[in-house]
């Protein structure tokens, strides 16, 4: 006799924090891209939208695990490498998918099929601790990953693994395959009888043909006999199908587990199994048996009393720079444990941030300046009519004044803005500053002061006065010299805030400007530019995220 044989494992490891952060902030190891091929491979027509994020390794996530290839005997330029050393009779090319659901990141590492004689011992094939070279590179693999970080080192032990695998005989079928493969996919060699038997009974309600699929909480076994070849594509779909349940189901224990905010259509899979997925009667119980298995209503209803955080109020976050939205995404990440996601009114495309402290919170970028179509006016406008917040953050990087008393990163909050491009030139030539100084809400200067009391020190000043706000960009000693002269009460300018002001005013709506020094204005802007902005959008990022915290 002989198999064709088809083995993975699946892996479900939580990201540390700091990778999670940097992983909204780079593209470095992954390219990020949606996950709604995942719902589809689970059968059916799943009724939610709670998908992951799925992960793309680039050339740097290469380059770095061939430097492991000489030790560790795999080869190939990109996925799926070419596996040397299985075994003998077992060669392979491995393939790896990795999907992040929050901060929960789930990685398949999948062998493609291979043929092997009888005599195999189907328990000891699954083991990934007999591949001793495999082993070491999933630990490479998980590490990096997990942490973010190409140049950490691997993993001392495994975490727990699913193993999968789909068994075709492609002669003779042992008398008593039914009762292996029950053995087999609960991985309990001393199995009595009787319990297999109840395996097989468990799996019963799912089968549709002479082929068998059977799922368990240890993972999954697929078996196409020598007399029923004509069932296995349909086997090899359900058994993709009940991988890919499988992992759905460790990650709704997981996020129940840690009180993670899921969906209300994501809830409604685990109390109500019966209902979960439309159009396929095998996949549907399939489901319900997965849900068992983890015992995913139990965990709901034995989750910590304390709910998930509920939000009381929808807050719009404004940047500008792809270093300011950035800062703000890896911020909020770290804060709430997961990475944002697109929240999609008419054509436009926001980001949701998560919950913080009660604060529904959102991501709006505009362009550069107050005016035109794509300026913070127009943009903050639109985005107020479509998120509808209670509240607008503007969150960036502004130019600083006085350095002798404030230093790159200090944090600047515009208790006032002065629009400095509204000028009155008089006869002798003399300029002054008209208009009104505009006065942020007192609400959001309230969480200010709150939150002041509690930033650490040495994170830098925090310092609320007037900011000054106009369409130039100044670099230059002499202009911001006599510009400030006009103003000298002024900490630093910025802008964009004038279209935040007076959008939100015409909507009624809260609004506060923070904004981080990342230069003072004085002709060097282009001195360590990259490396300034990227402190200062930070600290103004993490700030705004301590300030809603301190509400709480």
């Amino acid at each position: 006799m002989s198999y064709r044989v088809k083995l993975q494992w699946g892996f479900a490891i939580e990201m540390t924090s700091s990778g999670l952060a940097t992983l909204s902030n780079s593209n470095l190891l992954f390219n990020q891209r949606g996950g709604k091929r995942f719902l589809r491979s689970l059968g059916g027509r799943i009724r939610t939208s709670y998908s992951p994020i799925v992960l793309e390794p680039t050339d740097v996530f290469y380059a770095t695990l061939k430097k492991l290839q000489p030790t560790l005997k795999f080869s190939g330029k990109k996925l799926p490498y070419d596996i040397e050393s299985l075994r003998t009779d077992m060669p392979g090319r491995l393939n790896i998918n990795f999907h992040l659901f929050g901060k929960l990141l789930f990685i398949n590492f999948i062998l493609s099929e291979f043929e092997i004689a009888d005599g195999c011992d189907f328990s000891e094939l699954q083991k990934v601790e007999n591949y001793p070279d495999l082993e070491q590179l999933f630990r490479y693999v998980l590490a990096i990953a997990s942490a973010y970080d190409h140049r950490v080192k691997p993993l001392r032990d495994l975490p727990r693994y699913y193993p999968a695998i789909r068994i075709v005989s492609l002669e003779d079928d042992p008398t008593d395959w039914r009762r292996r493969m029950a053995v087999l996919v609960s991985r309990h060699p001393l199995m009595l009888d009787r319990v297999a038997d109840t395996v097989l009974e468990k799996n019963d309600p799912h089968q549709v043909d002479q082929s068998l699929l059977l799922i368990d909480k240890q993972g999954v076994v697929a078996y196409v006999p020598a007399y029923a070849s004509a069932a296995a594509a349909g086997n090899l779909q359900r058994f993709a199908n009940a991988i890919a349940m499988l992992e759905f189901a460790v990650v709704l224990q997981f996020q129940v587990k840690k009180r993670v905010a899921l969906p209300e259509d994501a809830l409604r899979l685990i109390t109500s199994p019966h209902a979960a997925i439309a159009d396929s009667v095998s996949a549907q119980k399939a489901w319900e048996l997965v849900n068992a298995e983890f015992k995913l209503v139990n965990e709901l209803e034995h989750a910590p009393q304390k709910g998930p955080e509920m939000a009381s109020q929808r807050l719009l976050i404004v940047t500008v720079t792809s270093v300011e939205s950035r800062a703000v995404l890896s911020a909020f990440a770290t804060k709430t444990g997961q990475l944002a996601s697109n929240h999609k009114v008419d054509k436009h495309v926001y980001k949701q941030l998560g919950v913080v402290a009660g604060f529904e919170c959102f991501l709006a970028t505009s362009d550069m300046g107050s005016g035109g179509a794509n300026g913070s006016q127009m943009s903050i406008q639109k985005a107020i009519s479509e998120i509808k917040p209670e509240t607008v953050i503007m969150v960036g990087i502004a130019f600083g004044i006085d350095d002798t008393k404030y230093a790159i990163g200090d944090i600047l909050v515009a208790k006032q803005l002065q629009m400095y491009d509204l000028q009155r030139v008089s006869k002798d030539g003399n300029i002054t500053l008209r208009g009104d100084k505009a006065s942020a809400s007192s609400a959001p200067l309230n969480w200010l002061r709150n939150a002041e009391m509690t930033w650490p020190e040495d994170s830098g000043k925090v310092k609320a006065g007037l900011m000054l706000s106009g369409d130039k960009l100044i670099d230059n000693l002499n202009y911001r010299t006599a510009l400030t002269a006009l103003a000298p009460e002024a900490l630093g300018g910025e802008m964009e805030g004038a279209g935040l002001y007076v959008a939100c005013q015409e909507a009624r709506v809260d609004w506060l400007l923070i904004k981080a020094i990342c230069d003072w204005a004085d002709g060097d802007k282009g001195d360590n530019k990259t490396v300034n902005q990227q402190i200062a959008a930070t600290a103004a990022a993490n700030f705004v995220v301590h300030m809603l915290s301190s509400t709480a």
